[in-house]
């Protein structure tokens, strides 16, 4: 893994993929949301960060963008809930937040993971054991 510069007005920032969180575009700025809590603006396109984040990122921590203005850590995805519009990211070490999103955006990253997911499995969704029913035999 290795770390990048980022340039905003005031100074020179040094990123470090694994300690970001989501990253939400808005207009011509990004604003990137890092574990630690802090918030910080850039003036760089959506396009330009997650490229960044994914070259400098190691296998642990790949970005997914989500929409047309969210970029994720795919790592902190613990749970998508479409229904209730909640994207739910968390580190395992007690930080998490709650994202809300669009019910269709949710929709379409269901679908994103379970195509990530499965790609990185061996064996093909329909090879995968399921338990038996209580009507077939043991």
């Amino acid at each position: 893994m290795s770390r990048f510069c980022l340039r905003n007005r005031n100074e020179l920032v040094v990123i470090d993929p694994s300690h970001v969180a989501y990253v939400r575009a808005d207009s011509n700025y990004i604003q990137i949301f890092f574990l630690s809590q802090q918030e910080l603006y850039f003036n760089c396109s959506i396009a330009d960060i997650i490229n960044l984040l994914n070259i400098h990122a190691d296998s642990q921590n790949r970005f997914i963008k989500i929409g047309r203005s969210l970029i994720v850590n795919l790592r902190l995805i613990v749970r998508v809930l479409p229904q209730k519009n909640q994207l739910i990211l968390a580190d395992g070490c007690g930080w998490s937040i709650q994202l809300n999103l669009p019910h269709k955006t949710l929709i379409r990253l269901c679908q994103q993971l379970d195509d990530f997911f499965s790609s990185d499995n061996e064996t093909h969704p329909s090879e995968r054991h399921t338990p038996l029913s209580n009507n077939e035999e043991k």
